[in-house]
């Protein structure tokens, strides 16, 4: 039996020029009146990104190969840096159900989204209550901050994070062009 995920993270210049970043899933149906409604399935974004633009060598392309056979397609997924939302500083939080749970909070007006961090990138968590730098265990498989001694305290924390991904496809289509550069067309997709 295969582990459904690997703790290894994507090359970052793999990761460097993909396109992407959050989408939602919401069905609109028009009325009969020229009005539509709109149901939104998903609360939460689930990311999604394509590779085709980050391969610029011959290397690139056998390690995203190597990368993609290691991976099993969709089978394992693995942390993917997202280089647009890969960093939170200075992030209040508060205990989760007896816990600290690492999240990121996006603001818009009075609006807030909290999106459950669960890939806290190593050695980039800082945390500090009332300003005072903190030793924290960190459970870098879930975001989960174990310690003590800080109730009723300001909390915040500083830290790196990846997105817990995997291939969207089984197979690894690639052409080659002119110039012996391949042109390759795979996705990568936010697991929840």
């Amino acid at each position: 039996m295969v582990s459904n995920f690997s703790n290894i993270r994507l090359p970052e210049y793999l990761s460097l020029g993909a396109v992407g970043g959050p989408e939602y899933s919401t069905i609109v149906h028009s009325i009969s009146n020229g009005y539509e409604e709109r149901i939104m399935q998903w609360q939460h974004p689930k990311y999604r990104f394509n590779l085709s633009a980050a391969i610029d060598s011959k290397q690139e392309l056998e390690e995203l190969i190597a990368f993609f056979i290691a991976h099993k397609g969709k089978a394992i997924s693995f942390r993917f840096k997202d280089w647009n939302d890969y960093k939170c500083v200075g992030q209040k939080i508060e205990p989760m159900g007896g816990m600290y749970q690492l999240y990121k909070t996006y603001k818009c007006g009075d609006i807030e989204v909290k999106r459950i961090i669960s890939k806290p990138v190593e050695g980039t968590v800082s945390v500090y209550a009332d300003g005072i730098k903190k030793d924290v265990v960190v459970d870098y498989s879930t975001g989960v901050l174990l310690f003590s001694g800080v109730a009723g305290k300001n909390i915040s924390v500083d830290f790196e994070f990846d997105v817990h991904a995997r291939f969207d496809a089984d197979e690894l289509p690639i052409s080659a062009d002119i110039d012996d550069l391949a042109n390759v067309r795979i996705s990568v997709v936010e697991v929840r």
